[in-house]
């Protein structure tokens, strides 16, 4: 789970907008300009992200000034136990939950959970009359995919075309491993040389929530 900050940009008049800024980009290390022309384009707006993702030193700042139109929203976030491992397969999922690259991109709508429902009408002075039951619907987990990757092998073959892109200095390398008898893939890597530094390019999906 990560915590980030959010803004309602109706609750700030005209004449506090400079003066919230300057507090809040204190507190989150962003420009006073920046948060004062977020406030600006989304004065009707009841919720803006301010920054997400922040630094636990962030969250003690901005939630130290108290200020009624600024909040923390706690956000979940995807984790890879595995880390780099088969990570140019599995993709990341970006901060709004959109997969981006590999197994996360391509099988989206199989991982993505849906939203829940609830409707009620309302009388004219907007109190709850009755729950509008077939308009209802809970929401739904996302599904599960199981890969025939092999652990094992795929550490082997990933550190195998990385040492021999990082020796050729090529500019980048693949490898796949298949059973002959099943046709399932059971190890799948590639690895990019960095051109500044010569070296393999380590790629660590969880490195990527904040994109």
């Amino acid at each position: 789970q990560i915590q980030s900050c959010k803004i309602d940009p109706s609750r700030v008049l005209e004449q506090e907008i400079n003066d919230v800024a300057n507090h809040v980009s204190g507190a989150l290390g962003m420009k006073p300009k920046e948060v004062a022309d977020l406030i600006r384009s989304r004065r009707h707006d009841q919720f803006a992200w301010l920054k997400r993702d922040i630094l636990p030193a962030e969250l003690a700042a901005v939630t130290a000034l108290k200020l009624p139109c600024v909040g923390i929203e706690p956000e979940l976030r995807r984790e890879y136990p595995s880390g780099s491992l088969a990570s140019t397969v599995v993709g990341w999922v970006q901060k709004d939950g959109v997969g981006a690259g590999g197994i996360e991109q391509s099988q989206a709508k199989v991982l993505a959970p849906s939203d829940g429902k609830y409707v009620i009408q309302v009388s004219a002075n907007k109190q709850p009359v009755a729950q509008v039951g077939e308009a209802c619907a809970p929401p739904k987990n996302g599904g599960n995919i199981v890969l025939t990757i092999d652990a094992n092998i795929q550490q082997y073959l990933s550190d195998a075309v990385s040492t021999a892109v990082d020796n050729s200095k090529a500019k980048w390398g693949v490898g796949i491993v298949v059973d002959p008898q099943t046709g399932e893939i059971l190890a799948m890597t590639s690895a990019f040389l960095d051109p500044h530094t010569k070296h393999v390019i380590p790629f660590d999906p969880s490195d990527f929530n904040a994109v």
